[in-house]
């Protein structure tokens, strides 16, 4: 979940290695750091919270350094501190490590480091590998890594400085690492977006991979200490909409460039439709869908609308489960991931079992270079953008519209669904129904989200879009489940808010408005329907009707905006959420 980020050349390092950790900083801020390298000394920096912090302290450094790593941490192994952020040095200070992933078994190879007399100055399972390097290293340091690669189980993206050498070593396992090149300098990173206008070519590294860079040599080796040649990969095209930041936050911005994006991830599809292989869709039992989080929620609405679409059977696994439930695997089910960075590492590992098995796989994801995207048979971009925001927006809103297409691709009825949302998407708009309702939020002890079908996923990530960015403990409740336990929890201090965009059902959620009222909780109805269609509720919002299906799209707005104003309103950052980071890269 960390970033890490190298340079070794003829500019300032300090500076560049600042600019990229901003743009890693979405990884994690609950500490930075940076190792300097000079004259076969380092210059360690480290600050608690985010990069602005760090980038502050760097403002006294007045010596210009060629070679550096640095880090954005999100913390798993010890609380945020300045003793827990990277750099982490060997005990005899020649060592300096910065490590995105875990180290499963740090606390085995820790206390044997003890017990041979070495010394830890954080809580962290990085301080290890530092620690082993300089227990094991004699006169090649390349072997050195080699040998504690090998003790190491786990994930890692690896950077290290050795104070004999003017190189930067890295190592890849489970955890994302790219290779920049340019006129004389190279650069190593969590996410090549990094390399963007400053470099030209770039390396993906593969797991298991390890090796050195300099200023003019890369080397690469296999587990087997194999040397391997690479070649580079031309940087031909940037993310659109990264920096173009006219609003206070990223949050309002995307939530904003949803209409955008919609039209753009429609042309997009529209390309693709050709291109994708209908032998992936041939003698297909059913299809099983696995993700984590908002991308999982982007699932359950693909289920609704493949088995509504097509009358395949779809379920839905949440990523961390699936692979450790045994699950049973069929070559004639397609197995789709979805993962708007792709590199989330459930979410891949289970891939990597899928594929291993030789089942069909599928992804959708919102970056062209990336993990899950190497290891899939096809890939349905969803074309959002960079999102920087923590909590996701736009990106769900392609994710679920994505799915929506796929599930027109496998009913063969592609162009019906075109001619159904070209206008739709070519007229959409956001408006702000909420007023001042975000401040109403506040007076209640709980707060529950309740529909049926597609509003109950929709529901779902509501509740977690304002769990994540305003810390109040909501839940999502499927309306027909209130009376089967939950009904219990109603009271005064209670609101629910109901979502309904569904006619059939209709008259059902009016029932369950009802059971609510009877109990005295207050009531916010957000549908498309008339106010007189549902009994007298406290709150009422129309949402716009568009169609069927872009209704379960569309309506999820107003909850993304509605967590964006409470956020607000109680004083928080909606971008940097507490405890959370953008891409989960650990298991």
């Amino acid at each position: 979940m960390c970033g890490i980020s190298g340079y070794i050349g003829k500019n300032n390092a300090t500076k560049i290695l600042v600019e990229n950790l901003e743009k890693l900083e979405y990884r994690g801020y609950d500490s930075s750091g940076l190792c300097l390298y000079k004259n076969k000394d380092f210059k360690v920096i480290k600050s608690l919270g985010s990069i602005s912090k760090l980038k502050e302290k760097v403002k006294n450094i007045d010596e210009d350094f060629a070679i550096g790593i640095g880090h954005t941490r999100w913390a798993t192994h010890g609380k945020p501190s300045q003793k827990n952020a990277h750099p982490h040095l060997s005990n005899n200070k020649k060592i300096a490590v910065v490590h995105n992933g875990i180290i499963e078994n740090y606390k085995q190879l820790k206390n044997q480091l003890i017990c041979e007399n070495f010394f830890f100055n954080s809580d962290t399972d990085t301080e290890v590998i530092s620690n082993l390097l300089e227990k094991y290293f004699r006169t090649n340091f390349i072997e050195t890594i080699n040998i504690v690669l090998n003790k190491l189980k786990g994930s890692f993206a690896l950077a290290i400085l050795n104070k004999d050498e003017d190189k930067i070593y890295f190592a890849k396992n489970k955890s994302p690492l790219y290779i920049g090149i340019g006129k004389d300098e190279v650069q190593l990173t969590s996410d090549i977006s990094t390399f963007f206008g400053k470099l030209e070519s770039y390396i993906i590294l593969e797991d298991g991979e390890f090796g050195s860079v300099s200023s003019k040599n890369i080397e690469i080796f296999d587990k087997n200490m194999r040397k391997i040649n690479k070649k580079p990969i031309k940087l031909e095209k940037e993310y659109k909409n990264t920096c173009l930041l006219n609003e206070k936050y990223y949050m309002s911005k995307e939530i904003n460039e949803i209409p955008n994006v919609l039209k753009n991830e429609l042309i997009s599809l529209n390309n693709l439709k050709n291109k994708i292989d209908k032998n992936l869709f041939l003698n297909i039992n059913s299809i099983e869908i696995i993700a984590c989080g908002t991308a999982y929620h982007a699932g359950l609405m693909g289920s609704y609308f493949i088995e509504k679409n097509c009358r395949i059977p779809c379920h839905v696994f949440i990523a961390s489960e699936f692979k450790y439930s045994n699950p049973i695997l069929s070559k004639n089910n397609l197995y789709v991931f979805i993962s708007q960075s792709g590199e989330t590492a459930d979410t891949i590992s289970c891939a990597e079992l899928v594929k291993n098995f030789g089942c069909k796989t599928l992804a959708f994801t919102n970056v062209e270079h990336c993990t899950l995207n190497n290891i899939v048979d096809f890939v349905i971009p969803i074309c959002a953008g960079k999102e920087v925001a923590v909590a996701s927006t736009k990106a769900f809103t392609c994710q679920v519209f994505a799915m929506l297409f796929f599930s027109h691709i496998l009913a063969n009825d592609y162009d019906e669904f075109y001619i159904n949302n070209k206008d739709v998407i070519d007229n959409f708009y956001i408006e702000n129904l909420l007023g001042n309702f975000y401040t109403e939020i506040l007076k209640f002890n709980k707060i529950f989200f309740v529909g049926r079908q597609g509003d109950y996923y929709s529901c779902s990530e509501a509740s977690l879009k304002l769990k994540e960015i305003t810390y109040i403990n909501c839940m999502a409740i499927s309306a027909g489940e209130l009376k089967h336990g939950s009904l219990a929890l109603i009271d005064g201090s209670t609101l629910v808010i109901v979502i309904c965009t569904n006619g059939l059902i209709k008259e059902k959620i009016n029932s369950n408005i009802e059971e609510i009222l009877a109990r005295g909780g207050k009531v916010a109805l957000f549908t498309i329907f008339e106010k007189e269609d549902f009994c007298d509720v406290d709150y009422y919002f129309k949402l716009k009707n568009y169609n069927d299906e872009f209704n379960l799209i569309s309506s999820i707005i107003p909850f993304q905006q509605l967590a964006f104003y409470v956020s607000l309103e109680k004083g928080y950052n909606p971008d940097k959420p507490r405890n959370l980071a953008k891409s989960v890269t650990v298991e």
